[in-house]
């Protein structure tokens, strides 16, 4: 069964998020069994978002992006 990093990368449209998953130091909880729920926007979508609300959850604060 593909993990969500495998799918992820694989599709190609989630360039954005598959580096933040490796800032966060996330890739090995979500390779696990899981279960693990990711809602995330395309790398296309997130071009279209106003760059003021691309820092919601600063890269640094790994803590967030695991809850």
């Amino acid at each position: 069964m593909k993990t969500i990093v495998d799918v992820a990368v694989a599709d190609g449209h989630f360039k954005t998020l598959a580096k933040a998953f490796t800032a966060a130091g996330i890739i090995a909880p979500l390779k696990g069994t899981g279960p693990s729920t990711v809602f995330a926007p395309t790398d296309d979508a997130l071009a279209k978002t106003p760059k003021a609300d691309n820092g919601l959850i600063p890269a640094t604060d790994t803590v967030s992006m695991r809850q």
